[in-house]
C-alpha cells in the first residue's frame, strides 16, 4: 500500500512526465540467487521440471506487478535481466528461448491487454546480439544497451 501511494503521489506531482514501471531483474536474477547460477543454467539445460517451476513462479509475480504499475497509471515498462557477458550472452541463445522467450512475451501481452501502446523497455548488461531479433519480436520498443 506504502508503494502505491508512492508511485500514485509521483504520477500526481509530475503529470507531464513518463514515469514507468521497473520490474527489471525479475526473472533470471531470482531464481540464480536461490538455486545457484551454476545449478539454474544445468537445470535450463535439462529442462529440468525445478527450473520450469522456478520460472513460472517467478514470472507470475513479474507480471502481476508490472500489471500493477500500469493500473497505478505508469507509463511504460522496464523488464531485463543481465543476460550476456562481455563477449556473449551467458547461456545459448536456444536456452535463452526456451526459458526466458515464452516467459517475456506472455509478461509483455498480458501488460499490452491493459494498454495496447505501451512502451516496453528491455535492458541487459553484456553482449546480447544473438537474442535482439527475439526481443522485437516480442514485442520490446526499446533496447538498453547494446554491448
Amino acid at each position: 500500500m506504502q508503494i502505491q501511494r508512492g508511485v500514485e503521489g509521483l504520477l500526481k506531482k509530475y503529470p507531464d512526465h513518463f514515469i514507468g514501471g521497473d520490474v527489471f531483474s525479475l526473472l533470471f536474477e531470482p531464481a540464480y540467487l536461490l538455486r545457484g547460477m551454476e545449478n539454474l543454467l544445468v537445470d535450463m539445460m535439462m529442462a529440468s521440471d525445478e527450473a520450469t517451476v522456478l520460472l513460472d513462479k517467478i514470472k507470475d509475480f513479474t507480471m502481476q506487478t508490472a500489471c500493477r504499475a500500469l493500473k497505478m497509471g505508469c507509463n511504460w515498462i522496464w523488464l531485463g535481466n543481465d543476460f550476456g557477458t562481455q563477449q556473449s550472452i551467458i547461456a545459448s541463445p536456444e536456452v535463452w528461448r526456451t526459458n526466458f522467450n515464452p516467459r517475456y512475451a506472455e509478461i509483455i501481452r498480458k501488460v499490452r491487454k491493459i494498454r495496447p501502446e505501451l512502451p516496453v523497455a528491455f535492458r541487459s548488461c553484456g553482449s546480447i546480439r544473438p537474442i535482439i531479433g527475439d526481443l522485437q519480436e516480442i514485442g520490446v520498443t526499446v533496447l538498453k544497451p547494446i554491448q
